[in-house]
């Protein structure tokens, strides 16, 4: 879902709170309807990664991912853009990806640590983006990026991701179910799955460095008013 912005809100409509908008207004909002669809498919698979059930796990978890590519285009065709919104949405992404690093840590405990961190990278840089999307008055435009950002102007030129940041997303979680299927099921049982990774671990690869970058990104980004001491 794209951020929506407060900025063109007068300053007198944002301190009203009678002007204010409430979850209890916006809750029912389509792109919120896909959300929680992509919810209750995560919390299933919450309960199916430490089971037998691979294929149905991989399925829910990139129903999960597939759908995070439509409630952004709902909340455009139907004019229901809100922070709140954005805020569920980055949620279910985390939970999402959270899910897809611990089933395969579950499954191949030696990737655990390394699993984490890109798991810490990831949130870390969640946070600080949707701040900036909560307040965007206060902080200044993504400009074009080059060096290690580099990932950003090719998958999320301007904050919006594109066809191939897209692809990105989706082969990176696929990537990871078909490693996990393969452990739950063995390599030498299905080993048409070893070629699937070594092609889709590229994209997992260009995943974590793209959350890299987000994170680098949004911390030269960041502004806040300076800090004053109270007088004691």
């Amino acid at each position: 879902m794209p951020p929506a912005s407060n900025a063109g809100a007068s300053p007198a409509s944002v301190n009203d709170p009678k002007s204010l908008v409430r979850f209890r207004d916006v809750w029912w909002y389509v792109p919120q309807c896909v959300d929680y669809t992509r919810l209750l498919l995560c919390l299933i698979a919450n309960f199916t990664i430490g089971t037998d059930f691979f294929i149905t796990t991989s399925v829910l978890l990139m129903t999960s991912s597939i759908l995070d590519h439509f409630d952004g285009r709902a909340a455009r065709y139907f004019n229901q853009c809100t922070v709140l919104g954005d805020a569920i949405d980055w949620s279910i992404d985390l939970y999402t990806d959270l899910l897809l690093n611990a089933w395969w840590g579950l499954l191949e405990p030696s990737m655990l640590r390394l699993l984490m961190l890109v798991t810490a990278i990831e949130i870390s840089g969640a946070v600080l983006d949707f701040a900036m999307y909560a307040i965007p008055e206060r902080h200044p435009t993504r400009a074009k990026q080059s060096g290690f950002c580099y990932i950003l102007e090719f998958g999320i030129p301007g904050g919006k991701y594109n066809w191939k940041g897209d692809s990105i997303l989706l082969c990176a979680g696929l990537f990871v179910c078909t490693r996990c299927i393969s452990l739950g099921y063995g390599e030498e049982n299905v080993p048409w799955l070893s070629i699937a990774q070594k092609v889709l671990v590229i994209p997992y690869v260009l995943q974590a460095w793209c959350h890299c970058a987000l994170l680098v990104s949004g911390l030269d980004r960041w502004r806040e008013p300076p800090s004053t001491k109270k007088k004691i």
